[in-house]
């Protein structure tokens, strides 16, 4: 593990905590976590929403309002945010809506990266048609989270690069992720 992906791991752990905190009422605990999360990143929606319902618990609604804002203004797409300041706005009782900790897009998030994070590795032969046929591998535009390992060709195992010829008959052996490898077989093959 990278240190990137530890720091980020810390982040998800600390606002997991923060949230779960809150729900059972332990706010000073919750508040040094929330802080702790702010000082991994400072510029994330989630640790900003988090005080905000922090502090509307406290019944400081001024401040839980400044930081539905500041949540809102970091990422204007995390609904959360918008949904509580939107909440906190809100007069009338009848039309106010549930505390929103952003738990279901924590949870989106983290599937998502254990998808992409899972390697695949494919085996594509290369026929007559293919758009790959012929092309260099430079050529092939192809992103960089898809590595063409090695190539079979014939009785030989070739380690390509950029330069390297794609030829018919040749099996291409291919590590890519879970998310990108229906991409990258429509890429090679293209319209027959």
């Amino acid at each position: 593990m990278d240190r990137f992906e530890m720091i980020s791991s810390k982040f998800i752990d600390y606002i997991r905590e923060a949230a779960n905190e809150i729900h059972n009422h332990e706010f000073e605990k919750s508040y040094k976590t929330i802080i702790n999360a702010i000082n991994i990143n400072p510029n994330a929606p989630e640790p900003h929403n988090l005080l905000g319902i922090w502090y509307e618990f406290k019944n400081n609604n001024d401040l839980a309002r400044k930081h539905y804002r500041a949540a809102y203004a970091l990422d204007p797409t995390y609904k959360p945010a918008s949904e509580n300041l939107e909440r906190v706005c809100t007069f009338f009782e009848a039309k106010r809506k549930q505390v929103n900790f952003g738990e279901e897009i924590l949870e989106e998030q983290e599937k998502a990266k254990e998808q992409k994070d899972k390697l695949k590795l494919i085996e594509v032969e290369i026929e007559s048609g293919y758009c790959a046929c012929g092309k260099q591998i430079k050529d092939l535009g192809i992103s960089a989270d898809i590595i063409i390992g090695y190539i079979l060709r014939g009785n030989n195992t070739i380690v390509p690069n950029g330069k390297t010829e794609i030829r018919e008959g040749d099996k291409l052996m291919i590590f890519t992720n879970m998310v990108s490898h229906k991409t990258v077989i429509s890429g090679l093959i293209g319209d027959k």
